[in-house]
């Protein structure tokens, strides 16, 4: 499997928000994953940084995808892509990406991540303020 990050805007007034949904194609997740899918012969699903509402516009949003082979032509591929997806849709590029190494098969294609919260001054971990200060 090869992994990439999609870097891409839109204008979300015509859609029902960015993920998919099974009664309607008015998505900018199921947009992307059908003309993926098309264009490189292959079931394509992509995985968005977060998700917007019906109608919400995104200036960056980031995704990702998994193909079966590597791209060979991803600048290519970026021109097909900007050429068929409606005009409030933009890709800006794709880059190949390594997969996290906190990647655990099953689950959801989603990388786990472990983070630890830095201390503030004035604030504990969990944002509340410290008496005294």
């Amino acid at each position: 499997m090869r992994n990439y990050r999609m870097t891409l805007c839109y204008d979300g007034t015509r859609y029902r928000g960015w993920q998919k949904q099974a009664n309607t194609d008015k998505t900018i997740q199921g947009k992307l994953e059908t003309l993926l899918s098309r264009l490189l012969d292959q079931t394509v699903e992509v995985q968005g940084s977060g998700r917007t509402d019906a109608g919400v516009n995104a200036r960056l949003m980031v995704a990702h995808f998994d193909t079966e082979q590597p791209i060979k032509d991803i600048d290519r591929l970026v021109h097909s892509l900007n050429a068929l997806l409606p005009q409030d849709i933009a890709i800006y590029g794709i880059t190949p990406v390594q997969r996290h190494p906190g990647h655990r098969p099953g689950q959801g294609g989603r990388p786990v991540l472990h983070l630890r919260l830095p201390e503030h001054r004035g604030r504990g971990r969990h944002g509340q303020a410290h008496q005294g200060l």
